[in-house]
């Protein structure tokens, strides 16, 4: 069993008397998403290690049906009140495997712990939590991503609900992060604080999210270690339940930004310093994301709607600030109609403009393999087609197919056996499940 989980069950036979005269419950969740793409022609043949970014071209990390395949198990176990433990793991695929997959395949890993974590109630909205937990917000629907990061902690924390007008999170833990750079192993370890807050609102929510990071990495030929710093800080505008044009209304606008080493996660930057050098203050990354994401859904029609801009910066040896910027906005559209509770139809237009790149991008990042420029970027359009297996219109679980064209700006290979083109067709077999 792993020391974490004997941890938190030894945690468990320390509860009160009190907590032991109530009863167990036991519930099991599962989250499942993902797909496979072909060509027009139904065969699959990627083209190599851009795959994703061929492919992924309008808000790529932000919506579920072109995406990284995600599988997530997780028993949540609870004596009343007074005691909640949480237990999951990943499914092969998961982003959080691309390193360890892509980088030294040899240790590939099929199952891995996810969470590992218990709550103990210990006043009247005071908890207090100690495992291994992954500290995000609940994915929206639309978006399917999480903007307030991804940082699986192995630490501890308290929650304060009620505390006046708002909720509080304070947290301090650890992120390990292990994979090879050519001849070397490298270990990062991410020290984290983190504090969030929550201000309820009649019909919506106000959250921040605020993180400081300081990463050691230790590299096995001692020729690169590095002690890095950097902090995350957002905020979150959510609003739900107004009434248009007799349909339910969602907006969510969020405003993001990290300065220095952010070594994973959403808010990491495209530019960090390499394995072999010494972190420089006067160097240090930073990154811009502001977003709007919302849909309205009445009883058979449905739009959903997002927009994204991102601006990352830094700076690489022998490159200036300016040759390190990337800036970019996304936009997607999908108008959706319910022909019956089961089956929805739809279309979707996504939009990718690069409004700078520098060409440090290009030739030191992406070692001139790039498929962007500089005032270019791609377009994706296509129809979906969606049957959902319990009749709930405009949920999951659902199994789909996206066929469409992808346009780039520029010539590009989309394929490995193809010469490069502007354009190619695709069609996408997809699912979305979730269990509790």
């Amino acid at each position: 069993m792993n020391p974490i989980a004997r941890l938190m069950i030894l945690g468990a036979l320390t509860l009160s008397a009190q907590a032991f005269s109530q009863e167990w419950s036991l519930t099991p969740e599962i989250y499942s998403r993902g797909g496979v793409t072909y060509k027009s022609d139904f065969s699959k043949e990627m083209g190599g290690g851009n795959q994703y970014q061929n492919f992924n071209l309008g808000p790529y990390n932000n919506e579920g049906l072109i995406d990284y395949p995600l599988t997530e198990v997780t028993l949540h176990a609870g004596y009343g009140d007074s005691f909640k433990f949480h237990y999951g793991f990943d499914v092969n695929g998961n982003r959080q495997f691309l390193y360890k997959d892509d980088q030294d395949p040899s240790k590939k890993t099929y199952l891995a712990e996810r969470v590992a974590y218990g709550e103990f109630k210990v006043g009247n909205g005071w908890s207090i939590w100690y495992g291994n937990r992954p500290f995000r917000s609940p994915p929206e629907f639309l978006s399917r991503s999480f903007y307030f990061d991804e940082k699986n902690i192995l630490g501890g924390g308290v929650r304060v609900e009620g505390l006046g007008p708002v909720n509080v999170d304070m947290a301090y833990g650890s992120k390990v992060v292990e994979y090879t750079a050519g001849a070397d192993n490298v270990q990062e370890i991410d020290n984290i604080l983190i504090n969030k807050i929550e201000v309820p609102l009649d019909n919506g929510m106000v959250k921040t999210n605020l993180e400081w990071h300081k990463t050691d990495k230790n590299v096995s030929s001692g020729s690169g270690e590095l002690a890095t710093s950097g902090y995350v800080f957002g905020v979150a505008y959510q609003r739900w339940g107004d009434q248009l044009a007799g349909g339910n209304l969602y907006n969510q606008l969020v405003v993001h930004t990290s300065k220095g080493y952010i070594g994973n996660g959403a808010m990491s930057s495209a530019f960090q310093p390499g394995d072999d050098q010494k972190f420089d203050e006067s160097k240090e990354p930073s990154k811009v994301l502001i977003g709007w994401n919302g849909d309205w859904k009445a009883k058979e029609y449905g739009l959903y709607w997002l927009g994204l801009y991102q601006d990352h910066r830094g700076e690489a040896p022998g490159y200036s600030k300016d040759d390190m910027s990337w800036q970019f906005v996304d936009g997607m559209i999908r108008p959706v109609y319910a022909l019956t509770p089961n089956v929805t139809v739809g279309v979707e237009l996504d939009r990718r403009a690069v409004l700078k790149e520098g060409k440090g991008l290009r030739e030191s990042v992406f070692n001139g393999t790039n498929d962007w420029a500089t005032n270019g970027g791609a377009t994706r359009w296509g129809g979906l087609i969606s049957y959902n297996l319990e009749n709930k219109t405009f949920d999951y679980p659902t199994i789909g197919i996206y066929a469409g064209e992808i346009i780039k700006d520029k010539n590009t290979t989309f394929f490995a056996s193809e010469s490069p083109r502007r354009s190619t067709h695709f069609v996408r077999f997809y699912y979305e499940v979730k269990i509790n």
